[in-house]
């Protein structure tokens, strides 16, 4: 029997049961930990914006951290809910389909370029960024293009992510941005299969519950969050 090689932070399911609103307060929004852990100073390179790590290759001899760069890139696509708020002060939530492509600066390096393509109804847009694996952490940066800056936290007990060769799901946290944005994607091309050699440990508890929306390529723990009362939306992330 085959065994799935698993990497990082995999997020364990709640068994209680979670809604996102569509106003008001969302569940995170006063927890301590979302405003500690991500404050200005949240590492050494402060707000992150001019870390050099975006923009040219990248290295470390931390094998696993290598693997988890190899593992991201390629092309993924699924769904995105992304909250924010809006110009009337009041917290927001959208969802879109998204399309997104991650590629290494060359084979070693545990930075790139991307490209994200979000599709809303009859509206799209296109979203080029670049990204780096912490090889400290194993957090994932994504600065676009646009300015926007979020972070996939590796270690976050509430906000992580789970990631194989087959899927990539969990919370994209804004650092100069005030959006939070639940993802759910499948991987539909290889670039190359990883070669993994550590089993991350689960440290994310996102509250879940059954989607109504179907995912190309979802396994049946896949975690997913209902959609029902969701609009259907581009995200105001540039």
């Amino acid at each position: 029997m085959k065994t799935t090689k698993i990497y990082m932070a995999m997020i364990a399911i709640a068994m209680v049961p979670f809604t996102m609103t569509s106003c008001g307060d969302p569940w995170y929004y006063d927890d301590p930990y979302y405003h500690d852990h991500y404050g200005p100073g949240y590492d050494d390179y402060g707000p992150g914006y001019n870390d050099n790590r975006y923009d040219e290759p990248y290295y470390d001899n931390n094998a696993d951290m290598l693997a988890e760069a190899q593992c991201l890139r390629g092309h993924w696509q699924g769904t995105m809910v992304d909250e924010f708020t809006n110009d009337k002060g009041q917290r927001q939530q959208v969802q879109y389909d998204a399309d997104i492509e991650f590629d290494q600066y060359n084979s070693n390096s545990l930075s790139g370029r991307g490209r994200e393509i979000d599709v809303a109804g009859s509206e799209s847009q296109e979203l080029v960024f670049t990204w780096f694996v912490d090889a400290q952490t194993g957090n994932i940066h994504i600065k676009y293009d646009g300015g926007s800056i979020v972070v996939i936290d590796a270690n976050s007990k509430d906000l992580g992510f789970y990631l194989d060769d087959n899927q990539f799901y969990g919370y994209m946290v804004g650092q100069n941005i005030d959006d939070v944005i639940y993802f759910d994607l499948a991987r539909y091309t290889y670039a190359k299969e990883s070669d993994f050699s550590a089993v991350a440990k689960a440290k994310a508890n996102p509250q879940t519950v059954t989607s109504t929306k179907a995912i190309a390529g979802v396994q049946a723990d896949r975690q997913t969050i209902d959609l029902t009362n969701i609009p259907v939306g581009l995200p105001k992330r540039k």
